[in-house]
């Protein structure tokens, strides 16, 4: 596959297709199921693969092309997870908001995420595995040793923080 990713950087665009139609699948199959989307999976996998078109004449190739795919799909996924959470956490601390422009809804993860970085353990744990890894209270209580009931102060309490903080954008 070297010589195939040679070949397409040299301007055989033919190549890309075979990279394309040889490797689509293994990664789109690595998104859907580190997403659980496949829609989702399928707007990822086309990203990466613009984005290694775009980057053809930059990437130095230092091992195989499928682990460099699988690699990338890994990546995005966090990221996919990391700005869902980040959406998913700016509507629990205030459902139903309406952000009018990207500008705005930049601003507010930014200031959202230096908040977070501000709250103090355990409440930053506790409120990250609840809106990053999406657990439950009682399995961030068995995951952090911490009671259930605590859990749920903890929760309300930096809800209320955040609020605070972020209270300009609201």
């Amino acid at each position: 596959m070297r010589d195939l990713f040679k070949r397409w950087q040299q301007g055989d665009e033919k190549a890309f297709r075979e990279i394309f139609d040889t490797y689509w699948h293994s990664v789109f199959t690595i998104l859907a199921q580190l997403t659980g989307s496949e829609a989702d999976a399928e707007e990822l996998a086309q990203d990466i693969f613009c984005s290694l078109w775009e980057r053809k004449d930059l990437l130095l190739l230092q091992g195989e092309l499928s682990h460099y795919l699988h690699r990338a799909a890994k990546i995005k996924a966090m990221q996919y997870h990391r700005n869902n959470s980040r959406r998913n956490a700016i509507s629990v601390i205030e459902p139903g908001i309406a952000i009018s422009s990207p500008l705005q809804y930049k601003e507010l993860e930014i200031d959202l995420s230096q908040a977070i970085d501000l709250l103090k353990e355990p409440a930053r744990e506790i409120f990250l595995l609840s809106h990053s890894r999406q657990l439950t209270q009682k399995e961030i209580a068995e995951r952090t040793g911490v009671s259930v009931s605590m859990i749920k102060y903890h929760m309300t309490h930096t809800r209320h923080l955040l609020k605070k903080k972020l209270k300009h954008h609201l």
